[in-house]
């Protein structure tokens, strides 16, 4: 068993530096170069906090590429549900030398005691990598100002006062208008400078990088035609708040698209696909059309043990046909799903770059298989400023980060 060269390549940038932040596209191994790493500075204790779907098959990699003994995975949940005191006091006594935060944009809001936790540990390690396919998920520079913030202070620009505070960095790096809802950032201010500073920590490939070619990802947007649940939309009452309002838009489209999916495999137009939702009543209307229809469904929310989540793909992966029904918010990191083809997005989230590590549990590498995405929408809806929004954050994503 041997890495590829370019994980090599990652291997040693994390392994020379004691801060350093591993971004590149999903699909590439940060895992195993994340490991591989280690064997090379051979940590006494490493502490991995990551997203409780991932837990796993950190283990799993750890354990396949002999990652160094003193290894403890833990989530993020558990780092800030957990009894604080005994929690931090237990990793303080052990010591981490080596600390991981994996989907580290999970920390970008600096108000967020998940922030200051895994941040705070992370400053207190002799060595912190940071890794995510998706530093700045929505294009906003303020995504980035964490993990400056706690782990290379020096490399920040002075702020009024000193050391940049978040106000000062949104000024610095971000156009933006006030509105009711608090600061919106629509643009990039002095690009240059924070490239340069992303430039001196962060290692950032895509598969075209590192001559990777997989077969053809096509990804389109399927407008649904459903007369009933147009009306239904219409019918809302217009002070509808946004959330509720993308709730239940969700419920809406849940049973036309379920009942679209079930003939399709029911037709054999595909051996397996994977639907990803965001609300449990969106997902439970598709569960239901999914039964009805007699196919094998496969899955997990957020509220599934870790262990079940992991029985849940594998059994999927050895069925030759069959549903994996996924909460979005719990399975578009970490896991693997390439025995698919086919992946639906029934709830489009509002950041590109969410629904692009959706999209890679299917295509990543060991596809073989051309595959298809499709993003369901029912026109004059909500979804259409969701889909503008995605837009404009992929070009805003663009000037912090070029194409990659």
């Amino acid at each position: 068993m041997k890495p590829y060269p370019f994980q090599e390549v990652g291997e040693a940038f994390l392994a020379e530096r004691s801060r350093a932040y591993l971004a590149d596209r999903m699909g590439l191994g940060k895992t195993v170069q994340t490991v591989l790493a280690a064997r090379r500075v051979k940590p006494t204790f490493t502490l991995v906090v990551a997203p409780a779907s991932t837990l796993a098959n950190w283990e799993r990699e750890w354990e396949k590429w002999n990652g160094p003994s003193g290894m403890r995975a833990i989530s993020y949940s558990k780092l800030v549900r957990f009894p604080k005191r005994a929690l931090l006091r237990e990793i303080a006594a052990a010591r981490p030398n080596l600390l991981v935060l994996d989907e580290a944009h999970y920390t970008k809001s600096p108000s967020a005691q998940r922030t200051r936790m895994a941040l705070g540990l992370a400053a207190k390690a002799d060595r912190a990598w940071l890794l995510s396919g998706s530093p700045t998920p929505n294009g906003d520079p303020r995504e980035l100002y964490t993990a400056f913030r706690y782990l290379w202070p020096d490399l920040m620009p002075a702020g009024e006062n000193g050391l940049m505070t978040s106000w000062d960095w949104m000024n610095y790096f971000c156009k933006w208008r006030p509105t009711t809802y608090g600061p919106k950032v629509y643009g990039v201010k002095n690009a240059a400078v924070l490239r340069g500073m992303l430039a001196r920590v962060m290692l950032r490939r895509d598969l075209g990088d590192v001559g990777i070619d997989l077969p053809p990802l096509r990804v389109t947007v399927h407008y649904l035609t459903d007369e009933e649940g147009a009306k239904k939309y219409r019918e809302l009452d217009e002070e509808t708040p946004g959330p509720t309002l993308r709730r239940l838009l969700g419920e809406i489209k849940a049973a036309p698209v379920g009942e679209l999916l079930s003939h399709e495999m029911k037709d054999r137009a595909y051996d397996k696909i994977v639907v990803m939702y965001y609300h449990k009543a969106t997902g439970r209307v598709l569960r239901d059309r999914f039964h009805a229809a007699d196919l094998n469904v496969y899955g997990f929310d957020g509220y599934t043990p870790q262990k079940m989540r992991q029985e849940q793909i594998d059994a999927f992966e050895r069925r030759d046909r069959a549903v994996f029904l996924v909460q979005q918010q719990a399975g578009g990191v970490g896991i693997n799903l390439q025995t698919a083809t086919e992946i639906a997005l029934v709830e489009p989230d509002w950041s590109p770059e969410v629904n692009a590590q959706a999209i890679k549990r299917v295509h990543r590498i060991g596809q073989t298989r051309p595959v298809r995405a499709r993003v369901f929408a029912l026109s004059s809806t909500l979804d259409g400023p969701i889909l503008e929004a995605i837009a404009e954050k992929v070009e805003r994503r663009q000037e912090i980060l070029g194409n990659g």
